[in-house]
């Protein structure tokens, strides 16, 4: 009878926790001729996986609540990122704990082109010359939503204290997603971030000192 009552307790309410907690360690791998999943506990995720012939998956870093994966796909290979690396930088950034200068250029000399900061999905993704990509959790806590229109004035503010004011990357989080930020690439060796909103519009902004002048954005052209 137990057994009847327990199969009956796990229909009714129990099959939702475990599908929300097989969700939540369901990893996406995407190709341009196939989608790769990947769910399982960390500490029994491989070493290294073969998904198909052109696809790897594998663990950076499993002491992470989250997992921290480095994909790999079949192009021609340079210098790779270090992945352990790229976390650690990643994880300088949540916490403030380096200048974002140096963040970036350490960012530059183990291989990382651009970065993919997402909101909506709260990931961190490092691309690489080489092919690969690292992703690795954006820990941020009780975000409220994004907002539906961007606001490029309040964006432009968030931005300029992050730069002058020495504002830290949580708060800047916060005060983007409140400006209707839904994510953003920076391009470091192009050194320029583009922020995107949710209906598609977007903002372009330069680092520091690498804004092109109207001559040279007109040769550009």
């Amino acid at each position: 009878m137990r057994n009847v009552s327990f199969r009956g307790l796990y229909l009714i309410v129990g099959r939702f926790f475990v599908d929300a907690r097989l969700r939540s360690r369901t990893y996406y791998g995407l190709t341009t001729e196939r989608i790769c999943t990947e769910n399982t506990r960390m500490s029994s995720l491989p070493a290294r996986r073969s998904v198909p012939s052109d696809y790897v998956i594998e663990p950076v870093d499993q002491r992470e609540s989250q997992a921290v994966l480095k994909v790999f796909c079949s192009l021609p290979r340079r210098s790779p990122m270090d992945a352990s690396e790229v976390v650690r930088l990643a994880r300088a950034t949540l916490e403030g704990s380096m200048p974002f200068p140096d963040i970036v250029g350490r960012l530059v000399s183990n291989g990382v082109e651009f970065y993919h900061v997402d909101f909506a999905t709260c990931s961190f993704t490092f691309y690489g010359a080489s092919g690969e990509a690292i992703v690795a959790p954006l820990a941020l806590s009780n975000l409220r939503p994004i907002a539906e229109t961007l606001d490029r004035a309040k964006l432009k503010a968030a931005i300029i204290d992050s730069q002058q004011h020495g504002q830290k990357f949580p708060a800047f989080c916060e005060r983007a997603i409140s400006a209707g930020v839904q994510g953003y690439f920076a391009f470091l060796r192009g050194r320029r971030v583009t922020y995107f909103g949710r209906q598609g519009d977007h903002h372009v902004e330069w680092f520091p000192g690498a804004e092109p002048s109207d001559a040279e954005q007109g040769t550009r052209s």
